[in-house]
């Protein structure tokens, strides 16, 4: 049986994980299902994460651009 879930924040990912360990342990998911799943979260987990170091860079990028060109006015 497929389910959906979505992966799209920390948040859903814990909540889907709160949801696999739940199956499993009810007997209602296989081990290796639940593994599979684990690991596809922790991916999604991943992305999440360089997403928002890439954001972060960025930010400080523009920032010492911006120091930079006001000590330069100086």
């Amino acid at each position: 049986m497929a389910v959906k879930v979505r992966l799209n924040s920390a948040s859903e990912i814990r909540r889907t994980l709160q949801r696999i360990t739940n199956a499993m342990l009810a007997g209602e998911l296989e081990t290796v299902r639940a593994n599979s799943a684990i690991t596809a979260c922790n991916a999604a987990l991943n992305a999440i994460g360089k997403g928002e170091q890439d954001k972060k860079l960025a930010e400080m990028e523009m920032l010492l651009r911006e120091i930079d060109r006001r000590q330069k006015g100086t």
